[in-house]
């Protein structure tokens, strides 16, 4: 039987997603479960630092027999639109070196506060984005349209399935945010053993 996304893979996505449970919970500890493969930020983490934890659970081995990247799941149920409250981001090449690197990146930034395509992170090349972890897996139904690089805007920006679908974004620095992503979470799918 294929395992579950919601409980197997993904099993501590919250059922209360409001704004106090997820402060709350992400202030407590920004790290993560090394058992449970969690992953929360807000915008008191301090990027840099969780980063490198945030990497490491996206280059955790989770194929099924082929080697492939952690699938970065967003879970959104304030966002406007259905397709943007769950969106699962699929790496196709490797992550770019750490911020401080050569062509280093910031990953954990990128999707917070910076979404960009010019640092490898590019749509159809470097990444894939799907409306369910079935196809992520598989590979079918990826989305069609993406923009990227306004500054203080991060992930998704305005993507979607077929066409540019705005306020949908998060943003953790953006002082006039009117998107509709204010509560969220990030998850990374949780490595096989």
């Amino acid at each position: 039987q294929p395992p579950n996304a919601n409980t197997d893979l993904y099993p501590n996505v919250p059922t209360d997603t409001s704004r106090a449970f997820i402060e709350a919970e992400c202030l407590a500890k920004h790290n993560n479960d090394k058992n449970k493969r969690r992953y929360c930020v807000n915008n008191r983490v301090t990027t840099a630092i969780a980063d490198a934890e945030f990497r490491d659970l996206i280059e955790g081995s989770c194929g099924d027999g082929a080697d492939r990247h952690c699938i970065v799941r967003r879970t959104c149920p304030s966002c406007q639109h259905a397709f943007h409250r769950d969106i699962y981001y699929k790496r196709l090449t490797p992550l770019p070196p750490a911020e401080g690197e050569d062509g280093g990146v910031n990953m954990l930034n990128l999707f917070m506060n910076e979404w960009k395509d010019d640092i490898k992170n590019t749509f159809h090349v470097d990444f894939e984005l799907y409306s369910t972890y079935e196809d992520a897996v598989a590979g079918v139904n990826e989305w069609q349209a993406c923009n990227f690089n306004f500054d203080g805007i991060g992930f998704p920006r305005d993507c979607g399935p077929k066409v540019l679908t705005g306020t949908g974004w998060n943003a953790y620095i953006h002082h006039n945010h009117v998107g509709s992503a204010n509560h969220h979470g990030f998850y990374v799918e949780k490595a096989r053993a």
